[in-house]
């Protein structure tokens, strides 16, 4: 085990003959409605797992992102059992995506256990603020940024090419008659 900064603790391997399925209520779109009034500390549970696999698996088609749209500019941080993860300074309206490095470190905090509840593939949501802030924190998976340009520019060639080899006019060559020539 390594890291970056002083760390202690106890680590613990264990089988087991069975897999204990998580909660299944990851969907698509996991939304955090925050209503804090200043400099109150709340926290919220939200499963991301399969989000995260999904884009870890998929890295070059898929990312995770997360929508914070909240009246004041506010820190979000991410942990489970006490550790924080990662930090983000959000403002007003933004639409963050998270790099790999952050996705992996987001798949290491889901699989981490906890005193408390060993098998929780459930990590902490918090928002600090100086001021008292609402809105909303969504948490979602997409495709990339450039990922519709390259779609678009795929079947803009597969429809030019398609067009030139099976729509074109074509007759038989006269001077060799078992070759197709195009028009």
């Amino acid at each position: 085990m390594s890291s970056k900064q002083n760390s202690s603790g106890q680590i613990s391997i264990q089988s087991s003959d069975h897999i204990l399925p998580a909660r299944s209520e990851n969907s698509s779109d996991q939304v955090v409605y925050i209503d804090q009034h200043f400099r109150k500390h709340v926290v919220h549970q939200v499963e991301l797992g399969g989000l995260v696999d999904v884009a870890l698996d998929e890295a070059n088609e898929f990312t995770v992102f997360l929508v914070a749209n909240l009246s004041k500019p506010a820190e979000i941080f991410i942990s489970k059992c006490g550790i924080t993860t990662i930090r983000l300074n959000t403002t007003v309206n933004e639409t963050v995506e998270f790099s790999r490095d952050q996705l992996e470190r987001l798949r290491i905090t889901t699989d981490m256990a906890c005193s408390e509840n060993m098998n929780s593939t459930y990590i902490d949501i918090s928002v600090k603020c100086e001021e008292r802030i609402n809105g909303t924190v969504i948490f979602g998976l997409a495709y990339p940024k450039n990922h519709l340009t390259w779609i678009a520019t795929i079947v803009w060639f597969v429809a030019i090419y398609n067009r030139t080899i099976f729509f074109r006019p074509f007759r038989l060559n006269k001077s060799r008659r078992n070759r197709i020539a195009f028009v």
